[in-house]
């Protein structure tokens, strides 16, 4: 992407471009990779609490993390007091849910969901989530033409901590759960290139210029979104191969090579 961007010039030739570049443009790796590091741990933490103390810790995540935090946000929203202190994120408050701890929050439910013996059905859980999608975009339109019109607000509607969010997460996780699809070779070699188009699309749409559309109406945005969708995924999936055939092969020979020998002595 980088010699990409030189040829459309986009980016400029120095090593200060070459750094900026392969830095991450989301937070998401960043933590992603913390909780991959500690999610050992926290499994093993979890298999030695009963069911009961999977409840309660569960209970305890959602209400102080989730639930009592977005109370501090809304008390914000509706008064000029500046509340942040008492959020148990952080002193500058819970970053609408964009911080390490809603992730762990959320590996946790995770595995807390997945050591579950009862499941709703599937249309039950497909139901719920939309019931929650539809108060979550009530409440924004409530807010944003009849009460507050602030962007603050509508911050604190889609926040990753607030309860609604949550639950219409647990939903789809649920629903998801009780699809039997089997072993659909076209399926799996598509997913396995789908965190790979996570990590290039920024890339790719920054190097476009977007102004052509803003005189289109609906039917031609929706057309181009598409068409974009299509192409952003084929270049990512065309990326993701490269990486099979070169780092990844890298990958399997370092650690037949070192990993295997180290297991064996």
């Amino acid at each position: 992407m980088y010699v990409v961007g030189i040829i459309i010039r986009k980016n400029s030739l120095g090593i200060a471009a070459l750094i900026e570049i392969i830095i991450p443009k989301n937070y998401f790796l960043v933590f992603y990779i913390i909780v991959y590091v500690f999610s050992p741990y926290i499994n093993i933490m979890l298999e030695h609490l009963n069911c009961n103390d999977r409840k309660r810790l569960r209970n305890l995540l959602i209400g102080i993390f989730s639930i009592y935090s977005t109370v501090i946000n809304v008390l914000m929203c509706f008064t000029n007091v500046n509340a942040e202190n008492m959020n148990p994120v952080s002193r500058s408050g819970d970053s609408y849910g964009y911080s390490i701890v809603q992730f762990f929050i959320m590996y946790l439910l995770g595995a807390l969901l997945s050591k579950e013996d009862h499941f709703y059905k599937k249309s039950k859980s497909i139901i719920l989530w939309q019931s929650n999608i539809l108060i979550i975009f009530g409440i924004a339109v409530f807010l944003d033409f009849m009460l507050l019109k602030r962007e603050f607000t509508l911050d604190v509607v889609w926040a990753y901590s607030n309860p609604l969010i949550i639950f219409s997460s647990v939903h789809i996780f649920r629903a998801f759960r009780e699809i039997e699809m089997g072993c659909i070779k076209a399926v799996n070699s598509l997913a396995r290139a789908s965190f790979m188009v996570y990590l290039i699309h920024p890339y790719i749409l920054s190097m476009l210029d977007f102004s052509f559309i803003k005189n289109f109406n609906i039917l031609q945005l929706l057309f181009v979104l598409i068409i974009l969708s299509i192409l952003t995924y084929c270049i990512g999936f065309f990326v993701y191969m490269i990486w099979e055939l070169t780092i990844h092969k890298m990958e399997i020979i370092f650690e037949k090579r070192f990993v295997s020998e180290k297991r064996q002595s």
